[in-house]
């Protein structure tokens, strides 16, 4: 199997599409600016074995864990081939200026890459342009008191951005280049009005795996690394996230997914899909978060399943720094997804801890990680949001960004 996949890329020559980019010096709140950016990549997917289609597209017809853990065991023997993917996307995107100006920050910006389920709108606090409770969820709101301009982007199948083939196209590989083409385009000046030259990449769940494969594939790109809700332990996990929240076509499971190809999954089961992303002391998150996440949840594609299996890569060629943030009851990346049959399971202390054991994805790099007591995997959606929020941000002054 390769480290990863080094795909080539086409960047297009239109810029993207940017109202009230300029900033001022005093505000209320950041600015924002609903954006979308067209991309053309190429990219080496993975050819989707029929063996793991079948049993993932019939979890709703009796497909047990066993059986789909079996198949996601062998799907290394399954995949031998890749397939050339590529196109014109457009990913819809939101780009903030800060409350605040704060010398040497102007030309640095935080990219927000959400997980599988949700949308951008994860890094506003659940909504925009107000989220749940004003801004005290909204890490976009948190680093403009600081001074740093955001681009929050829906992922490629996710929400007001292009969905292509669920199966064949959104996968890890084609992902990586659509992210690639924004950081190149945020450099050369074609988003925000001015070029930026220092990148933090912020992930967060599968944001946070496209973040490790990112810097495997394209080092150089990233000047800071954020992994938010994220350990390397993902491939054990992988039946538990479709079983526990039985992931169902998302046709069948909402109307407002009425539209989309039968590749695109959401999670059915409200109960199974609280017990993986909060923790199981409801004093530990705020009841109304429930309300609203089942308003807004998004999608998971079949590509992406597939994908994750080859997506925790060891990024030697990665040389900056990194940080781990990740909630010590994190039921997605600390146990194996299936709190209703093991219990509510935590990251692990001392050596043993996952969080910790990490650090070996990079050995070349300045690794360091943080663990939010009292949370669950979705960190931004806790009482302990600041927490999160202030550990990453006052490790980005520490590094100089």
């Amino acid at each position: 199997m390769p480290s990863f996949f080094k795909s080539a890329f086409l960047l297009g020559s239109i810029a993207a599409t940017l109202v009230n980019a300029h900033p001022t010096i005093k505000r209320s709140g950041p600015t924002c600016s609903e954006i979308t950016i067209p991309v053309t990549i190429s990219a080496e997917n993975y050819q989707a074995p029929d063996a793991l289609v079948s049993a993932l597209t019939n979890l709703g017809t009796g497909v047990v864990l066993e059986e789909l853990q079996n198949v996601l065991n062998s799907v290394g023997d399954l995949v031998q081939d890749t397939l050339s993917v590529g196109g014109t996307y457009s990913i819809s995107g939101r780009f903030c200026e800060p409350k605040v100006q704060v010398a040497g920050r102007e030309d640095t910006i935080q990219l927000l890459v959400h997980g599988i389920t949700v949308d951008k709108n994860y890094w506003s606090g659940g909504g925009y342009p107000t989220g749940f409770d004003g801004d005290a969820y909204s890490w976009i709101a948190h680093a403009s008191k600081l001074g740093y301009p955001t681009l929050s982007i829906d992922r490629l199948g996710y929400a007001n951005s292009s969905h292509p083939d669920p199966i064949l196209e959104v996968q890890v590989p084609a992902q990586v280049e659509v992210h690639h083409n924004i950081i190149t385009q945020l450099r050369n000046g074609d988003i925000g009005g001015r070029k930026f030259s220092k990148i933090a990449f912020v992930g967060h769940s599968f944001g946070s795996v496209l973040g490790n494969s990112h810097s495997t594939t394209y080092p150089e790109d990233i000047d800071a690394l954020i992994l938010s809700g994220y350990t390397k332990f993902i491939k054990p996990t992988l039946p538990g996230i479709a079983v526990t929240p039985l992931v169902l076509p998302a046709s069948l499971v909402s109307d407002r997914f009425s539209d989309l190809a039968p590749g695109y999954f959401a999670m059915s089961n409200e109960d199974g899909r609280i017990s993986l992303l909060f923790t199981n002391d409801q004093s530990e998150w705020p009841e109304e978060m429930i309300a609203l996440d089942k308003e807004t949840y998004e999608t998971v594609t079949v590509g992406e399943f597939i994908s994750a299996i080859f997506s925790t890569n060891v990024a030697n060629d990665y040389t900056g720094p990194v940080q781990v943030i990740t909630g010590h009851k994190d039921q997605v990346f600390c146990g194996i997804s299936l709190p209703e049959i093991t219990g509510e399971t935590n990251c692990g202390e001392g050596d043993l801890n996952m969080i910790a054991q990490t650090a070996t994805l990079y050995p070349k790099a300045n690794y360091s990680f943080v663990e939010i007591p009292d949370t669950g995997h979705v960190l931004n959606l806790h009482y302990t949001a600041n927490q999160t929020f202030k550990a990453a941000h006052d490790w980005l002054a520490e590094i100089g960004l």
